[in-house]
């Protein structure tokens, strides 16, 4: 069976909860193509989530079942009552979940003006929130401040550009 996976929003969230589908379509035994309709905001998200994952075989929209966005009325519905949206969407899908993070297929570059550091990008396209809400975040975090790299990538929204500045 083609499976289509449709992921249409954009944001690197809404993908990165969908990412493991793949590979659990890929491991009942079906071909994964990821959808015409898959965006993200930026072409290295894009990459990362569509073009490397070895679970999906190239880009289609012909199709015998179209996963991911197909649930997400049902996804909102249940997401509150739940701790892991990982979890969640396995479960929507028909199967006994299995991860409780997103699938990534990716070696990081060792950095080494970055060991030690937390990179931090308080910006967002698609939640406001005040700058304190953020802040009070980070202190949560309860690392020493000096370790803490505030970064804001090109392709961030307006949301959060003046927080820990």
């Amino acid at each position: 069976m083609r499976v289509i996976l449709d992921s249409p929003i954009g944001g690197l969230g809404d993908n990165l909860r969908h990412s493991t589908l793949p590979q659990m379509y890929s491991k009942s035994g079906h071909d994964v193509y990821a959808s015409s309709r898959c965006a993200a905001r930026n072409p290295e998200v894009y990459d990362l989530l569509f073009r490397r994952d070895p679970h999906i075989l190239g880009i289609s929209d012909d199709g015998d079942l179209h996963v991911g966005i197909t649930h997400n009325l049902e996804f909102h519905k249940q997401a509150r009552h739940h701790l892991n949206p990982i979890q969640l969407l396995e479960r929507l899908h028909g199967f006994e979940p299995e991860h409780d993070r997103p699938v990534i297929y990716y070696t990081p570059q060792d950095r080494p003006e970055w060991h030690g550091r937390i990179l931090i990008d308080p910006t967002s396209i698609s939640q406001p929130f005040p700058s304190k809400t953020f802040e009070t975040f980070v202190q949560h975090l309860q690392f020493d401040e000096s370790r803490f790299a505030v970064v804001q990538s090109a392709h961030s929204g307006p949301h959060g550009r003046n927080t820990l500045a």
